[in-house]
């Protein structure tokens, strides 16, 4: 059977005599090892999490850095393709395939081939520009110390002396605005030409450019001026814009037609005529006379031969005005004949009185 110790009796074997409470040398060593271990383990994770973030964060800054690009592959075939053309010497064909496989997958070689190119057709401001950007491109090769740093040295070699032996022979252009105008815009071949050129030479590459500008309120200009000569400056100037002449509104437009509507039917009124009056002073005066006159004459002719033919016929007796008679029956009033002056006939076979 095992027996038990007080732990008073135990404590003066641990060589200490400390409380019980507190940590022996012994044991404060190991609890200072186990935090150190702890603490050790705990730093590593931080220090692992740490790195963590930061490689994350260069691999989004770079891709946000690195222009995107549509794959390897396809930038190498289309330089495998420039290069068989080139040695065909199909140097307008074989410009455009190093081009788009300098944009697929860029190289300093590329560029270098691509300026070879430009200048064998012509291009010499092309050719002068691309020499440049693949000398910069092989010195940030050599200076990241990535890739053959020989062979890109010899490239910046050969790019230094391309650019040396074109330089006098650049065709350049100044380009002279004599006003500036609100909202003066210059284009060369369609795009804008920076304020800041006006005045500089600026190597172009020979032949026909066609020159444009427009300003507010003013009527465009526009000019095709050949640009060669190798080593001259040709100066272009775009002479002063001359204003739109607004239009006037008519004083006196013409006025839109009206429609006429269908004129309706205007009702007749009837009216009864006016007799016209006879106005008696009218015409002659001698005419009426005659008139009246005829008609009395008319008249005492059939008065006349009345008479007559009364006194002819037999019982008829011609009373005189002078004389008084009465007759058994009256005719008619009583008539003086005195003052009349007419005669009057009585019928033969009365009695007289």
């Amino acid at each position: 059977m095992a027996m038990r110790f007080p732990r008073a009796v135990l404590l003066p074997a641990l060589g200490s005599t400390a409380s019980p409470w507190k940590d022996t040398p012994m044991r404060a060593a190991r609890h200072g090892s186990a935090v150190s271990r702890r603490s050790g383990r705990e730093g590593s994770a931080r220090t692992r999490f740490a790195c963590i973030v930061v490689c994350v964060a260069t691999a989004f800054a770079a891709g946000a850095s690195t222009p995107a690009r549509a794959d390897e592959t396809t930038g190498l075939a289309l330089y495998d393709e420039g290069v068989r053309l080139d040695a065909k010497k199909e140097f307008e064909q074989a410009c455009s395939k190093f081009a788009d496989s300098q944009k697929q997958y860029p190289r300093p070689v590329t560029l270098l081939r691509l300026a070879d190119c430009y200048e064998k057709i012509g291009k010499t401001a092309s050719a002068w520009s691309t020499f440049r950007d693949a000398k910069l491109a092989s010195e940030s090769v050599v200076n990241g110390g990535k890739g053959d740093v020989k062979k890109e040295k010899m490239r910046i070699d050969e790019a230094t002396r391309r650019i040396d032996a074109l330089e006098p022979k650049l065709t350049r252009l100044k380009l002279v605005v004599e006003e500036q105008p609100k909202g003066l815009e210059v284009k060369r071949d369609g795009e804008s030409v920076p304020d800041s050129t006006f005045g500089v030479g600026i190597p172009l590459d020979p032949g026909k450019h066609v020159f444009e500008a427009t300003a507010t309120g003013a009527k465009p200009w526009r000019a095709e001026v050949d640009v060669s000569g190798a080593g001259k400056t040709v100066e272009v100037r775009v002479p002063r814009l001359a204003a739109t002449t607004p239009v006037k509104p008519d004083a006196n437009p013409d006025p839109k037609p009206t429609p006429t509507p269908d004129p309706k039917p205007t009702p007749v009124k009837l009216v009864d005529p006016v007799p016209t009056p006879v106005n008696p002073d009218k015409g002659s005066s001698g005419s009426g006379q005659r008139t009246a006159g005829l008609v009395v004459a008319g008249v005492g002719l059939v008065a006349t031969g009345v008479g007559t033919f009364l006194g002819l016929m037999p019982g008829v007796n011609y009373i005189s005005p002078s004389t008084t008679t009465t007759l058994p029956h009256r005719v008619g009033p009583r008539v003086d004949s005195s003052r009349r002056g007419s005669s009057l006939l009585c019928v033969k076979g009365q009695r007289q009185r």
